[in-house]
């Protein structure tokens, strides 16, 4: 079996892109080597062996044609690979199925699932605010029925008031007229006299009284 320090000079390779390198954590495999000349992977190797469960769920990992070409003519006598000789070699990032949560999400996935929950939650206080304006709209509607129907009372009230004014107004004018009439017909005194001339005044009280008995006995 080769070992790794067989592979060429691809420390050069660090000043690339980042290449996706997989970890995989399972049971033993049949044929590593024609997994690993298939598919094109890099298979990184965490005390175990690759499983091939594992690794039909991972899709091609990009890595430069060079590099693929070298891992096609050594995969037939590659089987387990140093997992730490390789984060040496390449700028590492460790990808995961989104069905599989025994391996910690890349960063790219991180970054896509937190701007998944903030679209969502954007749509959410969209919803929230399209919600509380409704409300808002609502309430309005229905303080502006309560206002209506208040300033109605208020009129119906308003109207009550100047029929209730009026009717007094025209009661009180009533009274003073036939208080007016009362007193004008009660200035006039009457004076009779009986058999007996015995003289009966009907009138006015005090001094008035006093002179028109005078002025009918013809003293004054």
């Amino acid at each position: 079996m080769s070992s790794i320090r067989s592979m060429p000079d691809i420390c050069s390779l660090e000043a690339s892109p980042p290449l996706e390198v997989l970890e995989f954590r399972g049971g033993p495999n049949k044929d590593v080597s024609a997994f690993l000349g298939a598919t094109k992977h890099i298979a990184i190797i965490q005390d175990r062996y690759l499983d091939d469960k594992w690794l039909a769920s991972y899709t091609e990992s990009g890595l430069r044609g060079d590099v693929l070409e070298w891992f096609d003519e050594m995969s037939s006598e590659v089987s387990v690979l140093d997992w730490r000789v390789l984060r040496k070699a390449f700028l590492c990032r460790f990808h995961r199925k989104e069905s599989n949560p025994a391996y910690p999400p890349t960063p790219a996935a991180a970054a896509n699932a937190a701007a998944v929950v903030a679209q969502r939650a954007e749509v959410a206080v969209v919803a929230a605010v399209e919600v509380v304006a409704a409300l808002e709209k609502q309430a309005e509607m229905i303080l502006a029925a309560g206002i209506e129907a208040v300033e109605t009372v208020n009129q119906t009230l308003e109207v009550a008031v100047v029929a209730i004014t009026e009717a007094a107004v025209a009661a009180v004018k009533k009274m003073e007229a036939a208080t007016a009439t009362a007193t004008k017909s009660e200035t006039k005194s009457v004076v009779t006299l009986d058999a007996h001339s015995k003289v009966l005044i009907l009138g006015n009280s005090g001094v008035g009284k006093s002179c028109l008995l005078s002025r009918y006995l013809g003293h004054g």
